[in-house]
């Protein structure tokens, strides 16, 4: 995707250390860049944030919310974000003839195997009238558990998508969704 003057790429991580030992993390990152005459398509990077839930104490808990984006997008690649107890994040088609019909079905939390989904072709959104997502938890503590780090948990949907005008992001909560273009 395009990086314009006078942005920038900013990368917020934060790490779950299973291990009972201090850890030492030294993230690295390459980027490379392509000749424009061999673009197919230009990607746009885009995050479907689900917040305001709790999930209540030793209780499995699902959420999720619908949102219409405004022009039809394709996701080329998604990584849904959830921590530790996170056992389902999911995206499914909205109305139409695919209504109900997944596109990302991911156990939601697996370390040891990863959770990055690549779609080829890619995934149309144009085929439904809206997306659904959501997470799915298993709270093992005797306390509720809302959106942050720690014992807290996140419900995020990171991808890439094209046109890059229509890779939408959105603010979502179980009663809506605000979609958000690209800069």
């Amino acid at each position: 995707y395009p990086i314009s003057d006078g942005y920038e790429i900013v990368a917020r991580m934060h790490y779950l250390n299973a291990s009972g030992e201090p850890l030492t993390v030294a993230p690295r990152y390459e980027w490379y860049t392509i000749e424009t005459s061999s673009v197919t398509h230009t990607l746009g990077p885009f995050a479907w944030a689900l917040s305001n839930w709790e999930i209540p104490p030793l209780s499995t808990f699902t959420v999720s919310s619908v949102c219409r984006p405004p022009k039809p997008m394709h996701i080329v690649n998604a990584m849904p974000h959830m921590h530790a107890l996170g056992t389902e994040f999911f995206g499914e088609f909205s109305g139409g003839s695919l209504d109900s019909e997944r596109f990302l079905d991911s156990v939601g939390y697996d370390p040891n195997n990863g959770v990055i989904v690549q779609y080829n072709p890619a995934v149309d959104l144009s085929m439904a009238d809206a997306v659904r997502f959501g997470c799915t938890w298993k709270n093992i503590h005797n306390k509720p558990i809302v959106e942050g780090v720690g014992d807290n948990e996140m419900c995020i949907l990171f991808g890439y998508a094209y046109p890059y005008e229509q890779s939408y992001s959105a603010a979502a909560n179980p009663g809506g969704c605000v979609m958000i273009a690209p800069p």
